[in-house]
């Protein structure tokens, strides 16, 4: 077989969503070459790993074969709400990703968390009557590369639960913070927050604690506080077309600007060297229609 390439067709969902249905499709234009429609059913499935992976099925075939997309073609993921299925895409938190790599990302926690930050978010993404979809070009890659993971991200968001005063340049101090446990993934989409806050049970274990964090293209900035101190704080992350919408957003709140870095994913840790027991996570979201997810690991 000439050109090898394994491609990987991945879901990842929320429990809350368990027992519905989607069409999971992707396709390709390579010229005037277009591709069969490529078309799963999927299941979403309930688990205690986080996140949840509904879908991990792999094809090989040669790059421009009737399986796997060309160099420089472009290619189709698409959300397809077909017959009796019930699962409704949220175009606002879901999103489609993909990554051409020599990794070889396992259906296992640790690895599927590790390729959601190496993928890349394919954009804008495109409503069609009951069809959502998101197109990107194939990447050229090395011989190397010859993994490229397509994926589907239908988690459900959890809104952030906050006191918002727009005439100042922070919420209520008085707000109360929604706990939950190391290791769950937050996410939000929608409004302005300045912040969000979240109270984070750690335990008393000690060892390095990781935030992962994706703030995708809008920016946001994630905050972690641990024993009266601030552990983390990882600056606006995003897109830099955002600058200026950035800084008169902060100018609004009498705050000075800050520079945007890219991109919007990544991680940060801080040592728990103390048996306090819980964190905080403060998440500024300054700009509407923001959309972002944050995971606080368990000290290791």
């Amino acid at each position: 077989m000439k050109n090898p390439i394994t491609l990987y067709n991945i879901s990842i969902t929320s429990n809350s969503e368990a027992g519905q249905f989607i069409h999971n499709q992707y396709a390709w234009i390579d010229g005037s070459f277009t591709s069969p429609l490529h078309s799963n059913l999927v299941s979403f499935t309930t688990s205690a790993n986080n996140p949840i992976v509904s879908q991990y099925q792999t094809v090989t075939g040669g790059l421009g074969a009737g399986v796997n997309p060309n160099v420089g073609a472009t290619v189709s993921i698409i959300s397809n709400k077909i017959g009796s299925d019930n699962f409704t895409f949220k175009p606002l938190s879901n999103k489609f990703q993909f990554l051409r790599s020599s990794t070889v990302y396992g259906n296992n926690a640790t690895d599927i968390q590790a390729l959601i930050l190496a993928a890349s978010t394919a954009t804008p993404i495109i409503n069609n009557a009951n069809q959502y979809y998101a197109n990107f070009t194939m990447p050229a890659g090395t011989t190397a590369e010859n993994n490229l993971y397509l994926i589907w991200d239908y988690r459900q968001s959890t809104a952030a639960s906050l006191n918002k005063d727009t005439t100042a340049a922070l919420a209520c101090a008085g707000s109360v913070a929604p706990v939950t446990t190391c290791n769950t993934q937050l996410s939000y989409s929608g409004g302005e927050t300045f912040p969000s806050e979240y109270n984070i049970t750690l335990g008393s274990t000690t060892g390095v604690v990781t935030l992962t964090f994706d703030a995708q293209d809008i920016p946001d900035k994630f905050i972690v506080e641990y024993d009266g101190s601030e552990v983390i704080n990882t600056g606006y992350r995003g897109s830099t077309i955002y600058q200026g919408d950035l800084n008169s957003a902060l100018a609004l709140k009498g705050l000075p600007a800050e520079t945007i870095t890219a991109p919007g994913n990544g991680t940060a840790t801080f040592t728990k060297s103390t048996a306090t027991t819980t964190a905080t996570l403060k998440v500024y979201s300054p700009l509407s229609s923001t959309v972002w997810t944050a995971t606080l690991s368990c000290p290791v």
